[in-house]
């Protein structure tokens, strides 16, 4: 099941207006609303939610516009409403709270957005690329980075970025992005820009391409994604899917919903053997993919919102959003330096699921840790990690 966030008085608001019709459509719009399981965090917008559901059918039925079939869908949803009304009020306190203004939106994206998790030399390096204004100035920063005697895996993933794109700039190879296909990206762009960054840790692999998830062995049904970062250990941490700019909106749309069903497997797959801490891991562990189109890039985040393991539920939201610049403009510098800083902390943080997954693992083999005890730890370790790195700017 998915849920999206909405404003429950915009939902009331498309209802009575459509109720002014008292046509087929007023079911239509209902049923398809219904279907989304629109998911609001606040008691009232929740008891909003419920009246002008059922108001909306009450009124359709007393309409008496529909066939028998029609009337009889329309009561079966009806008698449902409670119920998924009743399951909202269970995810409200994973859900992110309103701000002061009453916007949801925004919490939201606050609440599940991408840390941006950077060493000292990283934040050095990528806020001079954030304040680059000119070509020069990028010239010099590539300039000093290779003067650096023994550079840090962040200052030499950057420089490989760096003169990789500058490159690819003084080629103009990217003014056409229809010109190319996925390959081609993948080679000429996203092997520095992207791929390199996954390097540098000798017990996780970046895998490419055509990978088939581990969580898959042995299934015959299965999807083969274009990048898979993995512990050694055999466990996947991060998934990528990958189009060219020309892909129509249908192969995009099929990557999105590929990458939405394989985040919730791979959570299934590792609270499965959690036994007794099953609702602990729910609470800490987030299953993240990327899915680039062209330069473009978006990251989207997955959890698990209730403990229930024959029918469990899943939360997918959005978490940050990159764009590699075709060429030199007025937020070229920008736009590179997050894209980098993300990529970056994104690697950080499937490493940090994968401590997460061991230490978990450790307490179910030790069988003495209390869950409350494995709360406070994992809690702890999330701190110790936001405070072992900084965000640049």
């Amino acid at each position: 099941m998915n849920y999206f966030f909405e404003s429950a008085s915009l939902i009331e608001k498309d209802i009575s207006s459509s109720l002014e019709k008292s046509e087929w459509d007023t079911f239509n719009l209902v049923k398809e609303l219904t279907s989304r399981y629109i998911v609001i965090d606040h008691e009232k917008d929740i008891e909003v939610f419920q009246r002008c559901y059922s108001n909306a059918l009450n009124a359709y039925l007393l309409s008496g516009n529909g066939s028998d079939e029609q009337i009889e869908k329309a009561k079966n949803i009806l008698s449902t409403i409670q119920t998924k009304t009743d399951n909202i009020a269970l995810y409200r306190d994973a859900l992110p709270k309103r701000n002061m203004d009453g916007r949801i939106i925004k919490s939201t994206a606050e609440k599940f957005k991408l840390l941006i998790t950077l060493s000292a030399d990283e934040v050095q390096v990528i806020t001079r690329l954030y304040h680059s204004r000119s070509e020069e100035d990028f010239r010099e920063l590539i300039v000093e980075l290779s003067k650096i005697e023994a550079p840090t895996t962040g200052e030499s993933y950057v420089l490989g970025a760096l003169i990789q794109m500058r490159n690819l700039w003084k080629s103009r190879m990217l003014d056409n992005a229809n010109a190319h296909g996925e390959d081609w990206y993948r080679i000429n762009v996203l092997s520095m820009v992207w791929d390199a960054a996954f390097l540098y840790e000798k017990e996780y692999v970046p895998k490419r391409s055509e990978c088939k998830p581990l969580h898959q062995k042995g299934s015959e049904a299965f999807n083969r994604v274009d990048f898979i970062y993995r512990a050694a250990a055999n466990c996947d941490l991060l998934i990528g899917e990958e189009k060219r700019p020309s892909a129509s909106k249908t192969s995009q749309a099929i990557d999105t919903k590929t990458c939405e069903q394989l985040r919730s497997a791979l959570l299934d797959s590792w609270i499965a053997n959690t036994d007794k801490y099953s609702e602990i891991a729910e609470t800490h562990m987030e299953a993240i993919s990327i899915e680039w189109h062209g330069l473009n890039a978006t990251i989207r985040g997955t959890k698990r919102a209730t403990n229930q393991k024959t029918n469990p539920v899943y939360l997918h939201y959005p978490k940050a959003s990159l764009s590699i610049p075709v060429s030199h403009n007025a937020t070229t510098y920008q736009d590179l330096a997050q894209c980098l800083a993300s990529t970056i902390s994104l690697r950080r943080q499937a490493i940090q699921t994968h401590k997460k997954l061991d230490y978990i693992t450790e307490c179910i083999k030790d069988k003495t840790a209390s869950r409350t005890a494995m709360d406070e730890y994992l809690k702890k370790l999330d701190m110790s990690f936001l405070n072992d790195y900084s965000e640049f700017l």
